[in-house]
């Protein structure tokens, strides 16, 4: 006998059971937790360094990758990548899930502490930070107009940015791009002597 005979000839015993199971279904449900966004942590640290005046290639040779054959041996570790450009140095070290980050990083602050006195002349000091979704930009602002760019710079960080801090609610505000201005002093060595 299938199940299709069973249902004609006992149509009492399986109704009471389909209506069990929306009873124990609706019983449930407001139970369920549900959300939207889920907090859910990714397993990355990253790792910044900042070298004052060296160029890209500099920075991989003398920082990048040094630090990373000195973090290439920490526990839990699955992958790594890295880029290196003007003046900064950063590495994204992905861990298994898992893995207790804050053991990680402070594995990782005991490594970079073994090797921050190999590190060049005009290096900072490594910095660890955790992967966090809320520390993604919500918000970004686009300032354009007929003005030269370092003036747009100016008129970003001095009013747009400075206002923007000033808000209940924003943690931090950032400019990049435009172009800084840069005085450049020659100096004759003779008539310095």
């Amino acid at each position: 006998m299938n199940i299709t005979e069973y249902s004609v000839r006992r149509p009492v015993t399986v109704t009471v059971l389909c209506a069990l199971a929306v009873g124990i279904a609706l019983a449930l449900i407001p139970g369920l937790a549900v959300d939207l966004f889920p907090s859910t942590s990714r397993p990355v640290l990253s790792v910044f360094t900042s070298f004052s005046g060296a160029g890209p290639a500099d920075v991989e040779r003398n920082l990048t990758e040094p630090l990373e054959k000195a973090l290439a041996g920490a526990k839990g570790l699955k992958s790594m990548s890295s880029n290196s450009s003007f003046e900064s140095s950063s590495i994204s070290l992905t861990f298994g899930y898992g893995t207790d980050m804050a053991q990680a990083q402070a594995d990782l602050e005991s490594i970079l502490s073994r090797v921050a006195g190999a590190l060049p002349a005009g290096a900072g000091s490594p910095t660890v930070r955790r992967f966090d979704m809320s520390s993604l930009p919500i918000v970004r602002l686009v300032v354009r107009g007929s003005y030269p760019p370092d003036q747009l710079r100016r008129l970003s960080e001095d009013i747009i940015q400075a206002g923007l801090e000033r808000i209940d609610g924003v943690a931090s505000a950032e400019t990049t791009g435009g172009s800084t201005q840069v005085v450049g002093v020659d100096v004759s060595l003779n008539r310095l002597a």
